[in-house]
């Protein structure tokens, strides 16, 4: 059985991964209607949403995968993307099923 302790804090980055996932998919969604001041403003918020997450060892496999995913329609990189997948597969633990 598992500890209260390890079920919370699954609980907890799995509701933190929710949220940060609905914010990217909402960007991703809306890209194309959004105009160009807004585009500026989703573009920091990403950016700093990816900072923070990858300064925590235990997200940064999920920052990383998520950055590919968006950073060719987004920010216009191509060749980084490949760079970015591997070192997701290199850092995401056992757990991490999404990547």
């Amino acid at each position: 059985m598992a500890s209260r302790h390890f079920v919370n804090s699954v609980s907890e980055r799995l509701l933190f991964e929710t949220d940060i996932e609905l914010i990217l998919r909402y960007f991703r969604d809306n890209w194309s209607n959004f105009s160009q001041q807004e585009r500026d403003v989703a573009h920091m918020v990403m950016l700093e949403t990816f900072i923070v997450m990858l300064q925590r060892s235990h997200y940064k496999a999920f920052a990383l995968i998520w950055y590919a995913l968006v950073s060719k329609e987004y920010f216009g990189e191509t060749v980084s993307i490949y760079g970015y997948i591997k070192k997701a597969h290199e850092t995401a633990g056992k757990c991490q099923l999404d990547i």
